[in-house]
């Protein structure tokens, strides 16, 4: 008996060596290397590492936001199963973190001891399916991290360019450092407009662009000749997320005025403004598609002031424009590209670049303008104005054809003649602008209505500025290039009917 009982006890110690020895078996470098790394999807993340052939799990559920409850998990079992190609984790713990908003930091709720889970490849693709005992981390495919990172960077570009909503714009840039600087311009007239400006990074999990940093808000109004006359910040502390829908539109959720409701905005809103920069070794490049054959962009050559950065070049590159500038010293400086349509700008973007330690750091702000749909304008201009207090003299606009409006001026003092001209809205100025005027002799008594006489002067250039008085209505501030000592100021002709 004594001698069968020997022989039992040492085939049992001999089959638990055996187990031993498999349990704690090195494990093949290859399969090591598949598994360690760090894998993450939707809040998730699973971190696995080997050390002297034997693995480690730990991972975490939450959006990683402070004031976020927050699961994580530590494991200090894990084995690899060769029949199931698995690991098989055991002796976890979880623990579940709560915000105490009183002391306004993260506080331990709640343990869970003696957890196991089961992790493994996804029908041998490389994705990780991470099983917890509690079910709380579900059947969620993780990419590697760096796998994510660079689907994350490339969900992100599908954001940056120019979006339009009836009067408002969204331009998002993107600074190259992982964030992106997000610019809202809406122009309630056309002598004043809103603008917000937010500094955003890209949410995998949530698959949005969200304020990193808190954002402004600013009413711009104008003066006479399109000159910035004031700028009004209204907040400092907005926030805001932006999301793309599954029609491919852009939502702006305003979380400080909700500004953004029911509006959806579409990419590249017309042809040419999709426009995305790039801050590439220390150089800040704009690139915009263009027609073929467009070359109406121009690039603000910095002739004015290059001691901050210079225009190394701009040109049409495969149908797009590029424009590079270039560091030359430490500091604050605005770049600007336009649009060039005729004799006027219909489009501009601006840039507040910061140049620190001989490269561009980042774009601190900005401002982006865009002539307003002539259809939308030509109620607000076209028709019958007058001089004030001068019913001798008087100014017809009437809308062309083809693009811009047809301005004619009758003045029989001081002195009687005609100015005719072919006008077409500049954004950057604000206001109407010609470089094809006549002046013709007017002879009151002896000319037939609408002739006119000798023509004593042409090719006039000048503009017609958008303001607003006092109670909102709009005047035309008259600025002549040829008598630059003249202008005038017209408004409309008392008891004037926009719809007559």
């Amino acid at each position: 008996m004594k001698k069968a009982l020997c022989i039992m006890t040492a085939l049992l110690m001999l089959t638990v060596s055996f187990a031993l020895a498999e349990a704690n078996a090195p494990v093949d470098d290859k399969i090591i290397e598949r598994f360690s790394d760090t894998w993450v999807a939707d809040g998730l993340a699973l971190e696995i590492w080997a050390e002297d052939g034997a693995f480690h799990c730990r991972g975490t559920l939450g959006d990683g936001e402070i004031e976020s409850d927050e699961d994580s998990w530590e494991y200090a079992a894990c084995r690899y199963d060769a029949a199931s190609e698995s690991l098989q984790c055991a002796d976890g713990t979880r623990t579940h973190e709560v915000y105490d908003t009183a002391a306004k930091e993260k506080k331990v709720e709640s343990t869970a001891t003696g957890l196991t889970a089961v992790v493994f490849f996804a029908n041998g693709a490389d994705k990780l399916i991470w099983n917890d005992s509690e079910g709380m981390t579900g059947n969620t495919a993780l990419s590697r991290l760096k796998d994510a990172e660079a689907e994350d960077a490339a969900e992100a570009k599908r954001f940056v360019g120019r979006w339009g909503c009836g009067r408002a714009t969204i331009d998002i840039t993107d600074r190259g450092d992982d964030s992106y600087n997000v610019r809202i311009t809406w122009g309630s007239s056309a002598a004043q407009s809103v603008e917000w400006a937010y500094d955003c990074v890209y949410d995998g999990a949530k698959k949005c662009l969200h304020t990193y940093a808190p954002g402004s808000k600013t009413t711009v109004t104008y003066a006479e000749g399109g000159d910035i006359e004031s700028a009004v910040k209204e907040y400092d502390d907005g926030q805001a997320s932006f999301t793309i829908d599954g029609d491919g539109m852009l939502i702006w959720d305003d979380a400080k005025e909700n500004a953004g409701a029911d509006m959806r905005f579409e990419r590249g809103i017309a042809p040419g403004t999709q426009v995305n920069t790039l801050i590439v070794e220390g150089s800040f490049v704009v690139q915009i598609p263009v027609a073929e054959g467009n070359d109406g962009w121009q690039a603000d050559d910095m002739s004015q002031d290059d001691s901050v950065v210079k225009l190394y070049d701009a040109d049409i590159i495969e149908d797009t424009f590029v424009a590079r500038y270039d560091p030359t010293g430490d500091g604050d400086m605005a770049v600007c590209v336009k649009h060039m349509n005729g004799i006027a700008c219909d489009e501009a973007f601006t840039w507040d670049l910061r140049v620190k330690g001989g490269v561009v750091q980042e774009i601190i702000g900005g401002s982006h303008a865009q002539a307003p749909d002539e259809a939308e304008l030509n109620p607000q201009i076209a028709g019958d104005w007058q001089i004030d207090d001068n019913v001798m003299a008087g100014m017809t606009i009437a809308k062309n054809e083809g693009r811009g409006w047809a301005l004619e001026i009758r003045s029989a003092f001081p002195k009687a003649r005609v100015f005719r001209a072919n006008v077409c809205f500049d954004c950057e100025r604000n206001a109407l602008v010609f470089n094809d005027g006549i002046y013709y002799d007017f002879e009151i008594d002896n000319t037939p209505e609408g002739k006119v006489g000798e023509a004593l002067a042409s090719d006039v250039e000048g503009s017609l500025a958008l303001t607003a008085d006092e109670e909102g209505n709009i005047i035309l501030a008259w600025y002549n290039a040829l008598e630059t000592d003249e202008t005038a100021r017209f408004h409309r002709p008392e008891g004037w009917d926009e719809e007559e």
